[in-house]
């Protein structure tokens, strides 16, 4: 992918802050009124481009500058960033979820456009100064929330860079925020 089309790609994905950051100001239930139905549409439209080959060929056509080759037969990132969306608002403490959904947006963001930019060292797929932009944006983003213990979000922060720096094969919109947050839940719930 190119670097004007990871640019325009991670810009949607940037705007997709606002879905923690909405969270922030309001309540769990009305996110999830907006969220639930919103993952469902978007579930929904994936199920039917995958059964019907025009539909298909259309949506591929619409977004072949921001589709990535392994999104034409499964899930998009956007899906998949709703789903995970609706999970980690549904399960983790406010705080929690609006990080990993930040580390999410912004920090895979982050490495995207630094590694792509900027990265010389290679490492599987990725690259090491792509990685380093995730983690210190993410560190950021946990001295920033204040509600948020230190500790905590700094083990939110490096398990999220690990994840995105690893689990290729996995689905980044999805792993990134469900398993920092676990962990980030994990060390409140035990360690803290």
């Amino acid at each position: 992918m190119s670097f004007k089309s990871e640019l325009y790609r991670k810009s949607i994905h940037i705007f997709s802050s606002i879905i923690p950051l909405f969270y922030v100001f309001s309540p769990k239930n009305l996110t999830l009124k907006i969220l639930i139905p919103l993952a469902l549409i978007f579930i929904m439209v994936e199920i039917v481009r995958f059964n019907i080959n025009f539909i298909n060929r259309i949506y591929i056509k619409i977004l072949r500058d921001i589709i990535r080759v392994q999104e034409r037969k499964r899930f998009s990132g956007a899906t998949y960033l709703l789903i995970s969306s609706v999970l980690v608002i549904l399960f983790y403490d406010k705080s929690i979820a609006v990080a990993c959904l930040l580390f999410l947006t912004l920090s895979d963001s982050a490495a995207a456009l630094f590694g792509k930019r900027f990265g010389k060292i290679k490492i599987y797929n990725k690259t090491l100064e792509g990685s380093l932009a995730f983690l210190l944006s993410s560190l950021v983003i946990v001295y920033l929330i204040k509600s948020l213990n230190f500790i905590t979000g700094v083990s939110g922060a490096i398990t999220a860079t690990f994840v995105e720096f690893t689990l290729t094969n996995i689905d980044d919109n999805l792993s990134i925020p469900i398993i920092s947050g676990f962990v980030m839940w994990l060390v409140n719930t035990f360690l803290i």
